[in-house]
This record gives structure tokens, C-alpha cells and sequence, in this order.
């Protein structure tokens, strides 16, 4: 078991990173203000930023559970 471990963190630490520079890159290209959005309250903004977050998700944890290395992942 701990020999995968560090495969594990390589991909999660991966699909981590990815995440984030989607998330920069999203929120820079709509013409909306989600994160100003959202620390003013609205749920309809914070609604669509997770429901956008998890439409990425679900294909980025299929191309994990498919590939066979790291490089085929990203």
C-alpha cells in the first residue's frame, strides 16, 4: 500500500494544480465577478462557480481512472 502512495499524491497533487489554474482561468474569462459575487451573498453565483468546478471534475476523474501515467493525465 505504500508503495503507491506516492503515485497517489502525484496525481491528486496534479489534479489539484489543474483545478486551480482552470479555476484562474475561468473566473478571468467570464465577464462575471464570481468571487465578488459570492462574498456579497449570492448563492446563484456561487451555485454556478461549484456546478462549473464539478462539470471539470467529472471528466478529469475519468482521464485519471484511465490513464496509465502521470503524463497521460495531464
Amino acid at each position: 500500500m505504500l508503495n503507491t502512495l506516492p503515485y497517489f499524491l502525484a496525481y491528486f497533487g496534479s489534479a489539484i494544480l489543474m483545478a486551480v489554474i482552470f479555476l484562474t482561468a475561468y473566473v478571468a474569462i467570464t465577464p462575471h465577478k464570481e468571487f465578488a459575487l459570492i462574498r456579497e451573498g449570492n448563492t446563484a453565483a456561487a451555485t454556478q462557480l461549484v456546478g462549473t468546478l464539478i462539470g471539470w471534475t467529472i471528466p478529469m476523474v475519468v482521464v485519471i481512472s484511465f490513464s496509465h501515467h502521470i503524463t497521460d493525465m495531464v
